[in-house]
């Protein structure tokens, strides 16, 4: 199922040039990440196809809301507001880097499943 789904998407690209400061889900990390941009909602629906798999299987889906971004650092514990002062004390100009999205990488318990994407090519 999860590889259908990645078949019927197209490879998509993504713009990394904003840095942000996110927390998992329980505040238990904290990570200095660079934000995605563009991808004309290609990463949602990548994002939607894994869900709906996930949720047939009776396992945990993403963030409503979630963010493409790629994670440089993290700081064990509930460490956000002070990742975020750091980060706003600094000036870091950051390069534009432009990544093309080929496949879907799904952790599932201690497996990783890398899947082609598909699509229109």
């Amino acid at each position: 199922m999860l590889t259908a789904a990645a078949w019927r998407l197209a490879p998509f690209a993504l713009d990394l040039r904003r840095l942000a400061c996110l927390a998992n889900e329980d505040a238990s990390l904290a990570f200095l990440a660079i934000e995605g941009q563009g991808a004309g909602g290609a990463f949602a629906r990548a994002v939607r196809a894994v869900d709906a798999v996930f949720r047939r299987h009776g396992l945990p889906t993403f963030y409503a809301e979630p963010r493409p971004h790629v994670s440089v650092a993290w700081v064990p514990g509930d460490a956000l507001e002070r990742l975020e002062a750091v980060l706003k004390q600094q000036s870091v100009p950051l390069p534009a880097w432009h990544i093309e999205a080929t496949e879907l990488v799904c952790k599932i318990g201690q497996r990783t499943h890398a899947l082609k994407l598909g699509g229109d090519r």
